[in-house]
């Protein structure tokens, strides 16, 4: 009888130590027949050939073909976002023109997408003619200087322009040799007459600009690009405004026809 008990022994320790069957049942490992690669769809806007948006701020919608999935975005070229599970981000203070935004997702497991999906659209929210800061958003650190510069927007027929710009006096330091004139003025091939001067009035500091354009070929500028631009720098750490004023500005036509705009867009500039 002891023998039939260690028999049974024997054969139920030589079960216990055999080799379990292999069953490849996470969904995130390669090597699972069944994997999937982590990849990444933006719903909204749908990506369309040629799409234009009519505001300087756009919300973009994503989704993940895996339930637990982590993603970064990225737009115009700048650094990518840190990893988050939001499927979804806004973007404020978009400049007129061509964008290019990315998004791509990575499993849990630390796999990464290979080719992002890529969302192209263009921002036209400013009718002209106009006059607008571009970029309409900065973000820099203290003490350090930055360009900015002032666009023509859409408008047709200018031979002269007075432009006034205000900015905080604690904020921000600007000279008269950090001003410099655009190239908009010199796309007829004329020459270019200009004025610029600085003031202080209270905690602000304005700066007045006549710029205008003579001999060319027409007489006059039609179109969009930059009139004038300025490096100031950063000297407080806060958020404050390039302010076009609107009712300081003035473009004449050749015969001295004034020409009316629609609007005076200003800049916004944050200091770390």
């Amino acid at each position: 009888m002891k023998h039939v008990h260690f028999l049974l022994l024997f054969i139920l320790f030589g079960l216990s130590c055999s080799e379990p069957e292999l069953v490849l049942d996470n969904e995130l490992d390669p090597e699972n027949p069944d994997f999937i690669p982590p990849e990444t769809t933006i719903l909204s806007p749908f990506p369309i050939p040629g799409l234009t948006i009519t505001d300087n701020m756009i919300t973009i919608h994503w989704e993940g073909n895996n339930d637990s999935m982590e993603f970064q975005h990225q737009l115009d070229g700048n650094s990518w976002s840190a990893w988050n599970k939001n499927k979804y981000t806004s973007f404020n203070y978009l400049d007129e023109g061509e964008h290019a935004f990315l998004i791509r997702g990575r499993h849990l497991s630390g796999m990464e997408e290979e080719l992002p999906d890529t969302l192209q659209f263009s921002v036209n929210a400013i009718d002209g003619p106009s006059l607008r800061i571009f970029p309409l958003f900065t973000e820099i650190p203290n003490g350090e200087d930055f360009n900015v510069e002032v666009w023509a927007e859409e408008v047709v027929n200018v031979a002269a322009m007075e432009i006034v710009l205000r900015y905080e006096l604690q904020k921000l330091e600007i000279e008269e040799d950090d001003i410099a004139i655009g190239d908009f003025f010199s796309s007829n091939g004329g020459s270019i007459l200009n004025f610029s001067s600085i003031e202080e009035e209270g905690d602000y500091g304005e700066i007045t600009i006549n710029i205008g354009v003579y001999s060319g070929d027409p007489e006059s500028v039609s179109g969009s690009g930059p009139v004038i631009s300025i490096t100031p720098t950063a000297i407080m750490s806060g958020t404050t405004d390039l302010e076009l004023l609107e009712g300081d500005i003035i473009l004449r036509e050749p015969d001295n026809e004034d020409i009316e705009i629609e609007n005076a867009v200003n800049g916004v500039v944050v200091v770390q």
